[in-house]
């Protein structure tokens, strides 16, 4: 029988004590931003949403810091400008992952930059596709775009701040920041127009175009009567008026 020796056995322990500390390492270790399928309309999806909560805002009044007295009694300290403020930025950025989270990856959705995946904002607690059927995938979904959303925010704070206080970032353009020139989340692919933007202006301007139509039609029948009645009332005062005397004949004599 042979018997291991100390030294063989310390080694059996290193090497587990090593790959064990490795493995808490791995999941540990912070995950990048970019770690996510369909990284660059998961990127729109954060956008999104940030959009959403820029539009929804309201007009407040400045924050008053005066909380303090002096020796007199009166109140003295800053003034500070809402919309430069860090309790602006903290409102504005709150609901957004959370919101993120309503987002399902969903098949054959054009270039989001996922090999024809992309994803989704779901209505009425999501769709049925081949991704979102199983309830348990849906919550790994959301689990994944909200960790996802939540290490791009804490990654590009400090620049969506400085723009979003510099009046550079406002409800229009946030995609084009915060994906393409903030990030690379989207490098390489096609900005994508919904299709429902474009229809409206379409149809914005067919409604003109019928609108102007119809307008000259009609100012072409008001026209026609205006003319008719002026030509009736012309023959009838002709109609109306003396006739002049004919010169009377001379008489044979």
């Amino acid at each position: 029988m042979v018997v291991p020796s100390r030294r063989s056995t310390v080694a059996v322990s290193a090497a587990s004590a090593l790959a064990l500390a490795l493995a808490v390492l791995a999941i540990l270790a912070p995950t990048p931003a970019g770690a996510i399928e369909a990284r660059c309309s998961a990127c729109s999806a954060v956008a999104a949403e940030l959009q959403a909560a820029l539009e929804s805002e309201r007009p407040r009044n400045h924050l008053d810091m005066r909380g303090r007295l002096d020796s007199k009694g009166n109140r003295y300290g800053k003034m500070i400008d809402y919309k430069v403020s860090e309790l602006r930025f903290v409102e504005l950025l709150e609901g957004v992952c959370p919101d993120v989270g309503g987002y399902r990856l969903s098949a054959g959705a054009g270039d989001g930059g996922g090999g024809g995946k992309r994803w989704e904002k779901q209505s009425g607690g999501g769709g049925e596709n081949v991704f979102t059927s199983i309830k348990a995938r849906g919550k790994v979904m959301r689990a994944e775009i909200e960790g996802y959303c939540n290490r791009l925010v804490e990654e590009q704070e400090e620049a969506l701040q400085e723009a979003l206080y510099a009046k550079a970032l406002n409800a229009t353009n946030v995609d084009d920041y915060l994906c393409r020139k903030f990030t690379d989340e989207c490098k390489g692919v096609k900005k994508i127009v919904k299709k429902e933007v474009v229809n409206k202006e379409e149809d914005a301007t067919k409604v003109g175009s019928a609108g102007a139509g119809k307008a000259a039609k009609k100012g072409g029948k008001k026209g026609g009567k205006r003319g008719s009645k002026k030509g009736g009332a012309a023959s009838a005062k002709e109609m109306d008026s003396p006739r002049d005397s004919l010169p009377s004949e001379k008489k044979e004599l």
